[in-house]
């Protein structure tokens, strides 16, 4: 994991703070790195739920027709989804992919800023005789653990985005399928273990966990808007 992750990611962010001498901005550009290597995973993501919501009435039919028969049900519904292209648990994808960036990002704070990790020739030119330091913004020391004081609007800040992003992701027309209704319950506790979460880590991750969402909103809004011309144009 090291090799793999801790040390790109440490010369990664090394390299984005040498260039704007800011750590916070250094982790922002690390995260939208981070976002746009899975660019291809989330984006395909996105597609399948949406695809998954428009086959809502597909799916409460069978649900309706099949509701004594749990086993042919399953395989009806594991028909329909081959049918169409689509992985019912492809939107799951994207947050497992980020879970090991997300870990590197805090191995590389809590070691890697404080003993060093290994840097890459060039960007250990480039940062020779430069300060390195844990501040971001010019007043917000990313090692601090935002739980208290005026610190508390990152993660709170990052919840309410949380609440926006789960918001788009609700599955329409939950009213007539029960397990939708489950499903959109659990997205809208989403918000709630997100500010439980970041109020128990350093700083860092809540300008992580803000910009990849807002990066993972921006895009969500995109794909849709796409998605909605081209359904509109056929």
């Amino acid at each position: 994991m090291q090799n793999l992750i801790y040390i790109p990611f440490y010369n990664l962010l090394i390299l984005f703070f040498a260039i704007t001498r800011d750590m916070g901005v250094a982790v922002i550009l690390l995260t939208v790195a981070v976002r746009v290597l899975l660019l291809r995973f989330s984006t395909k993501a996105e597609k399948s739920r949406l695809a998954l919501q428009k086959l809502q009435p597909e799916i409460k039919k069978i649900q309706d027709q099949y509701k004594n028969d749990k086993e042919l049900q399953t395989k009806k519904m594991l028909e329909l989804y081959q049918k169409q292209g689509i992985n019912p648990f492809s939107s799951c994808l994207p947050l497992l992919f980020q879970m090991p960036f997300l870990i590197g990002l805090l191995v590389v704070f809590r070691e890697g800023l404080k003993n060093g990790f290994a840097l890459y020739g060039p960007i250990k030119s480039l940062v020779s005789g430069l300060t390195i330091s844990s501040m971001a913004f010019r007043f917000l020391d990313l090692t601090v653990i935002p739980n208290k004081g005026y610190l508390l609007i990152l993660p709170i800040f990052a919840s309410v985005l949380q609440y926006f992003q789960s918001k788009m992701m609700m599955v329409k027309n939950n009213s007539a399928n029960e397990a939708n209704a489950s499903m959109n319950a659990m997205m809208l506790a989403f918000p709630v273990l997100t500010i439980v979460f970041l109020i128990t880590f350093p700083a860092v991750l809540s300008i992580y966990w803000i910009t990849t969402t807002l990066f993972g909103i921006f895009q969500q809004y995109w794909i849709d808007r796409q998605m909605t011309k081209e359904s509109q144009g056929s």
